[in-house]
């Protein structure tokens, strides 16, 4: 159960919504993930989550769904895995997976819309605000 104002920014619903229905497992994986995404993003913002801006609070929420999935697409059964080949009779078939150890990241494009990682710019007075 979340702390009182760490309420994951998506929830179960969210996520099938954006991605497919899950078990009854996979239910109770996702949800301790978006939790921990949730901490993820919180301390990725750095304390600039506003409450009041529902652009923000929706692009958190897709992030957060956008992370999860990632991760349970992942699964177990890649782990480790970087490439995939077989081969039989001159014909062959090969897989890569994008995200082989279901690690839970914030893409770039989701890093633009959530304002992080962006460069800033600004100018400190040695004499007290006055140049």
């Amino acid at each position: 159960m979340p702390r009182e104002g760490l309420e994951p920014f998506a929830s179960i619903e969210d996520l099938a919504a954006r991605w497919r229905l899950l078990s009854d497992d996979e239910a109770a994986r996702a949800e301790v993930l978006l939790g921990d995404a949730s901490a993820q993003l919180r301390a990725a913002m750095r304390g600039r989550v506003d409450p009041d801006d529902l652009v923000q609070a929706r692009a958190l929420e897709m992030t957060c769904c956008n992370m999860v999935r990632r991760a349970m697409s992942g699964g177990s059964d890649a782990a480790g895995i970087s490439s995939a080949s077989q081969g039989a009779g001159g014909f062959t078939a090969s897989v890569t997976y994008a995200n082989p150890n279901g690690d839970m990241f914030i893409s770039a494009s989701e890093r633009r819309a959530l304002g992080i990682g962006a460069a800033r710019m600004g100018c400190a007075s040695p004499f007290g605000g006055r140049l």
